[in-house]
């Protein structure tokens, strides 16, 4: 069954990269409220997102599409919170690959210490110990507390998205819903 989990998340996140790869091009030429152009505007992403699923599953009356797509971006949200325990883009708060400087990698001016942590939490303490050459109990005893952490966090990701996915069903018609299980926005 997690194979499953595992195996729908990573379509999911192919879909959602595919959907990015058209909304980022249209980002290219937007302008920004800096006077600027291009950047990544997560609202509008979703949105494109959530507005092609209106087209696929053809909702005419603006009533029933706010309610459908209130729940489909929950959904989405439901399934993306707290990816792989770093939060959205798995850079949020308590983890992230900010090297010096704040970029993620590439030529870090040869600053070759690895990805940052915030060392209040587990991956921080995690990666201090490392860094410290603390005993192997202390580092096996901070990553099993690691581990567990990030099964409670999927394991709340999973009711989360179940939990979406069926306030979802109730409001699709049978072949919205196929639509909805063929995206792999439902299971």
């Amino acid at each position: 069954m997690k194979s499953i989990t595992k195996i729908s998340m990573i379509a999911m996140a192919f879909l959602t990269l595919g959907m990015a790869n058209t909304t980022l091009a249209q980002d290219q030429n937007r302008q920004r409220p800096d006077g600027g152009k291009g950047g990544f505007d997560r609202n509008e992403f979703m949105k494109r997102m959530v507005d092609r699923f209106r087209e696929r599953m053809e909702v005419k009356a603006d009533d029933e599409w706010a309610i459908i797509s209130e729940r489909i971006q929950k959904v989405i949200e439901a399934r993306f919170s707290g990816f792989s325990g770093r939060g959205p883009g798995g850079r949020g708060p308590g983890g992230g690959f900010a090297g010096r400087g704040g970029d993620r990698g590439g030529d870090r001016g040869g600053d070759r210490e690895g990805p940052r942590y915030d060392p209040n939490t587990d991956e921080g303490k995690l990666a201090k110990a490392i860094e410290d050459k603390a005993s192997a109990d202390t580092i096996s005893g901070l990553l099993a507390k690691l581990r567990d952490a990030r099964a409670a966090r999927e394991k709340e990701r999973e009711e989360r998205t179940k939990k979406a996915q069926a306030d979802l069903r109730e409001v699709l018609t049978p072949r919205q819903e196929a639509i909805a299980v063929l995206s792999r926005l439902l299971d």
